[in-house]
């Protein structure tokens, strides 16, 4: 907040990615003129999704796992789809984790496991490079971002998974940024204790009643492209003194 406190009040003016960031920021500093632009990603460096997808419904998870994100809803709700179609299972169902996870959250995310008998059908892949962990990514049929009580964030990577065009599922509480956010560019969102719509989620993926949105105004939504343009429209509009490098 100190740092904070300094920095803003000196600034030209604020971009932001979340609506309610830049709400919350103008409220504190009227005087500080601050814009929302939305995050984005650079398709041309994300690869299309895999013409030789993982058997069964595969799922995957490419993040840290720390603070409150928690998998243990995703974990029920597999089990009971898994308990409810049982070919699932044999076909190769598997929940797959790529990217740090804390000790904490290994410790529980191991219990929950043993717990609800999934030992054959969770894989944690540890810390991948980039590029391996999109590779993961496209090979999935679902992939899942966390946004437990992000008060103003929303994650990244949900803008390159909708760009890979990989149906997508934010567990995020309700009318968070992220669960805003995933609306907009068409993914699909659950709240953290809403086991079924989880499971609902994975079935119709497995019936092949769903897919990834094929609406063509995504590709705009999330392209670095469109965002450019729109970041200066903005710098433009900002009264400043500095020049550009």
């Amino acid at each position: 907040m100190r740092l904070e406190r300094l920095v803003i009040p000196s600034a030209n003016g604020v971009i932001c990615t979340t609506r309610d960031f830049a709400a919350a920021l103008r409220a504190s500093y009227p005087g500080v003129s601050v814009e929302w632009v939305p995050n984005a990603a650079d398709r041309e460096l994300l690869p299309a999704r895999s013409p030789d997808p993982f058997p069964g419904l595969g799922i995957v998870y490419a993040g840290t796992l720390y603070g409150t994100y928690d998998l243990g809803p995703v974990l029920r709700a597999l089990r009971r789809f898994l308990d409810r179609h049982p070919p699932a299972a044999a076909q190769g169902t598997k929940l797959r984790i790529a990217g740090h996870i804390e000790p904490h959250h290994e410790r529980a995310l191991r219990l929950e496991v043993t717990a609800r008998g999934l030992e054959r059908f969770v894989e944690s892949a540890g810390v991948l490079s980039r590029e391996a962990a999109l590779n993961l990514v496209a090979r999935s049929r679902l992939a899942i971002v966390l946004a437990h009580r992000s008060e103003w964030q929303v994650p990244a990577k949900l803008y390159e998974l909708v760009a890979m065009e990989i149906p997508t599922l934010v567990v995020a509480p309700g009318e968070s940024p992220a669960v805003r956010e995933a609306v907009r560019l068409g993914a699909t969102v659950a709240a953290p204790d809403d086991v079924a719509a989880i499971e609902r989620l994975m079935e119709a993926l497995w019936l092949g009643r769903m897919s990834a949105p094929r609406d063509p105004n995504v590709e705009v939504l999330v392209d670095y492209r469109d965002r450019a343009a729109r970041v200066s429209r903005v710098l433009a509009g900002m009264d400043g003194t500095a020049q550009p490098e």
